[in-house]
């Protein structure tokens, strides 16, 4: 009997002893004791706490108004105007075995600006944003070759489509054939951004000196491009004449849009602050394209009349889905004032945004109509904004 009484005495210390070592095991860690730091338990599971900016009396709902200076620079891939040829071997067509240089559309800084309304819904600290984009702007490329004796351009696009050199004698026409080459390229380029952008967010700390802001909403998106080039060629009176190409790319898209902005307070109100958005628009396109051919001389423009077109003209409509992607890091300041009834904040930060396949513009490369390809390219946009916002 009194060796069961110990043995039990016993199995209950020995209880007592691993119950106190698990509960070391399994208690938060403190920064030291180990090579890594245990989590601690959070003392509302779940739940961060909330980073929105709170001006006025308790449970009124706040409003924001923000507006930003832009000064953004779209790039687009395969917009290159025209292919010049070297002077010193000049010839009535491209010779593949110079080194030829192709002159690339030039993409300017232009001005834009933003605007925004929003406002802390007091619900689980939700806040509501709504924000509208308008940059606009006009670029412009020329060449005028390499030689003053001889055209030395040769067109990028549609030059097979409308007047190519060997027109006259594939069909046995007595009439002068045309030569490719041009002496001057001239193109302008207008891009035109407006963008609508409606979310629902939610600002929390992630740390002590960290926040973050999750946002779900919607965009919508017009984005309107004119490509216009002209090529001319007068050193032949009798073949002198003015090529122009005029392509128009307009598109609306509307879909799902999602980011994330952090921020790392550094103290005294300043942070330094990085986002990421992304979106896919179902994107409707409306594409026009007409190329036409003016000769100087009249006379030799009515004997070529039936040999070949003097204009040429396209139209379609397309339906999509377009992702597109937008990055920035800046720094910022705020602050309240006026009893805590006011804040302001300021920022300048650079973005990067890619839409992918934005370019439609069609290019033409064979004899007939029907022989072209379509080289899709990005739209690239990356600039700077200055934004300031006040709460109220």
């Amino acid at each position: 009997m009194g060796s069961f009484i110990l043995g039990v005495v016993f199995l209950l210390m020995f209880s007592g002893v691993y119950a106190q070592e698990k509960d070391k095991d399994s208690a938060p860690q403190k920064a030291g004791c180990c090579p890594y730091q245990m989590p601690e338990v959070p003392m509302t599971t779940g739940y961060n706490a909330p980073a929105n900016i709170h001006v006025g009396d308790k449970g009124r709902v706040d409003v924001c108004v923000s507006a930003s200076f832009l000064y953004w620079q779209p790039i687009q891939d395969n917009m290159g105007i025209a292919l010049v040829q070297k002077e010193s071997s000049v010839t009535t067509v491209p010779n593949s075995d110079l080194k030829n240089r192709f002159v690339q559309m030039h993409f300017d800084f232009v001005p834009g600006f933003k605007v925004g309304l929003g406002a802390n819904l007091r619900k689980d600290n939700w806040e509501s944003y709504v924000e509208y984009t308008r940059v606009h702007g006009t670029h412009k490329a020329s060449s005028n070759g390499t030689s003053s004796s001889a055209p030395t351009i040769y067109v990028t696009e549609r030059m097979q489509s409308i007047f190519p050199p060997e027109m006259g004698a594939a069909i046995s026409s007595t009439s002068s054939t045309v030569t490719p080459a041009y002496e001057t390229a001239r193109a302008t380029y207008r891009n035109n951004l407006d963008f609508i952008d409606a979310e629902l967010a939610r600002s929390y700390y992630a740390g002590k000196c960290l926040t973050f802001r999750t946002a779900l909403g919607a965009r919508s998106a017009w984005i309107l491009q004119h490509f216009y080039r002209t090529y001319v060629v007068t050193n032949d009176p009798t073949t002198a004449r003015q090529l122009d190409v005029n392509a128009n790319s307009n598109s609306w898209g509307i879909g799902p849009r999602v980011g994330l902005d952090m921020n790392w307070l550094l103290g005294c109100g300043f942070r330094c602050f990085g986002s990421g958005y992304g979106d896919i628009l179902y994107t409707w396109y409306k594409l026009h394209d007409k190329t036409s051919v003016t000769f100087f001389n009249p006379e030799f423009a009515e004997d070529r009349a039936g040999v070949d077109s003097n204009t040429f003209t396209t139209k379609d409509r397309q339906h999509s889905l377009k992702p597109h992607v937008d990055l920035e890091l800046g720094f910022g300041w705020d602050t309240y004032f006026a009893k805590d009834k006011w804040h302001i904040d300021l920022s300048a930060a650079y973005g990067f945004q890619v839409f992918f396949n934005q370019n439609m513009f069609r290019h033409w490369d064979g004899l007939l109509p029907a022989w072209n390809t379509v080289p899709y390219g990005n739209l690239y946009v990356n600039g700077l904004t200055v934004t300031a916002k006040l709460d109220f």
